[in-house]
């Protein structure tokens, strides 16, 4: 096993990683998502994918630890249980889709699609009533679906959240719910598979304390009275993931 950590802190570019990590956790602590969008285009460039996602689901899993004790106490934990239920509920559907569809077609229509929406939100249209049971069922299988498809899960949840009837605080909160939930579920699916090598664990293990550390600057400088940087802050993620998702980087 320790051989495991030896190897990790011999990883290609750890530095890099670390500031990658730390930067990634300012933002996670700050909009309460958004890390993996920063941190896997730059680990990526260091070593293989299935190491790069092991790490973040170590290191976001663990380090996001500190934000969820603020996000249980300003959210809403058990509307939040029940998105994240029906969103591992159609995680293997995507992965099918993945498997055994021509997938570049979908994925600039999944894009598009977001951009769409992102627009209307930043022109001020929202809904005035909280989705029922109906409604958060199907965000949430929409967005199980587009993270076993092509990894993303956060577009259609922080959507629904940031063009509801949500103060900046509990949007912010119910998502930091959201991914933790998520992230454990995808932990889960790892370790079924077989993945988690002791250099992956120790690479993981590694970054989780500046990572934490970085989280909690960040929820520190949060402010839930300046919504107009907590929603251009979600804008520039949002973009951002939907940018690095095309199939154009593949």
């Amino acid at each position: 096993m320790l051989d495991g950590l030896a190897t990790a802190l011999a990883s290609n570019g750890i530095y890099w990683i670390i500031l990658a990590s730390i930067i990634a956790g300012i933002v996670r602590g700050f909009a309460g998502f958004g890390a993996g969008m920063i941190f896997i285009p730059v680990m990526g460039i260091f070593t293989d994918p299935i190491t790069t996602v092991v790490a973040l689901q170590i290191m976001d899993g663990i380090g996001a630890l500190p934000l969820l004790k603020r996000g249980i106490r300003d959210g809403e934990p058990r509307h939040v249980a029940r998105l994240t239920a029906s969103a591992v509920l159609f995680i293997p559907l995507g992965i099918y889709f993945l498997a055994t569809t021509q997938s570049d077609i979908f994925r600039w229509i999944v894009s598009g699609l977001i951009v769409v929406l992102l627009a209307l939100m930043i022109s001020g249209w929202r809904y005035t009533k909280r989705l029922g049971p109906a409604g958060t069922f199907g965000v949430g299988s929409i967005a199980g679906f587009m993270s076993g498809f092509f990894g993303l899960a956060g577009p259609p949840v922080i959507m629904m959240y940031m063009s509801g009837p949500y103060r900046p605080e509990v949007t912010r909160a119910n998502i930091i719910i959201f991914f933790f939930l998520i992230t454990i579920a995808g932990f889960g699916m790892l370790v079924f598979r077989g993945l988690m090598t002791p250099e992956r664990i120790w690479l993981g293990l590694i970054l989780v304390i500046p990572y934490a550390l970085a989280t909690l600057v960040g929820q520190k400088i949060f402010d839930p009275s300046r919504e107009a940087l907590f929603r251009a802050t979600a804008y520039v993620v949002i973009v951002a993931s939907v940018v690095l998702s095309l199939p154009s980087w593949s």
